[in-house]
């Protein structure tokens, strides 16, 4: 991979010779194309490229719609491109409906990579409701701001999300002498069966992780 310097060839995207382009973040990155490769039907090799069929189809139907919350991720790459590395290997975790246009999230899916660890959120959860509680032993709760937001995805029992609930923090949830700050959501939702929740920080591009967690 390299980033290329040129005026002349802008925002460039696409192929030219053995170079692939993009543009991430203002920089236009060139790759070269892969080898040729002799026998490209191995049964690795396809059961890489289903793989990789199966997380973009899980891109477009639930990724992409949370996509604020992939806040840290490698240089130049794209919320897109850490959600489909954190997600390629992680084996069970979803699975592609029959009509192959959505998909059933399990345990372990991820909806987010932020800079701090999903057990900074301490949760309760029952199948009509969810808490979320940031404790003062945890280094999160020392960096909370107004106008950070606590989410909920809940999840139905077909592992879809069914409803999306965020609450923003104001100046009465900072008292003075606070051990916590705890935060509940409820849904009109019957059956949740899982949930995965986030604190996110839309001033400062912040996040936590956002695991799916089953109830």
């Amino acid at each position: 991979m390299a980033i290329v310097k040129s005026l002349g060839l802008g925002k460039a995207r696409g192929s030219a010779g053995e170079f692939t382009y993009s543009t991430i973040e203002g920089r236009t990155i060139a790759r070269t194309k892969p080898a040729h490769v002799h026998n490209p039907n191995t049964a690795a090799q396809q059961a890489q490229r289903t793989k990789m069929s199966d997380v973009v189809i899980a891109w477009r139907d639930a990724g992409q719609r949370f996509e604020k919350l992939w806040t840290n991720r490698k240089k130049y790459h794209s919320a897109y491109n850490s959600f489909v590395s954190a997600n390629i290997s992680n084996n069970g975790t979803f699975v592609v409906a029959p009509a192959g246009d959505y998909i059933y999230m399990n345990e372990g899916f991820i909806l987010g990579r932020g800079q701090y660890s999903a057990n900074q959120l301490e949760v309760e959860a029952s199948v009509d409701s969810v808490s979320i509680i940031v404790n003062e032993s945890e280094s999160l709760f020392h960096n909370l701001k107004i106008g950070d937001v606590l989410g909920v995805i809940f999840l139905g029992d077909s592992g879809q999300v069914v409803d999306v609930s965020e609450q923003s923090m104001n100046e009465f949830d900072f008292q003075e002498g606070m051990e916590s700050l705890r935060k509940n959501f409820g849904t009109q939702e019957s059956d949740i069966a899982g949930y995965a929740v986030y604190w996110y920080s839309p001033s400062r591009n912040l996040s936590t992780d956002c695991v799916v967690r089953m109830i």
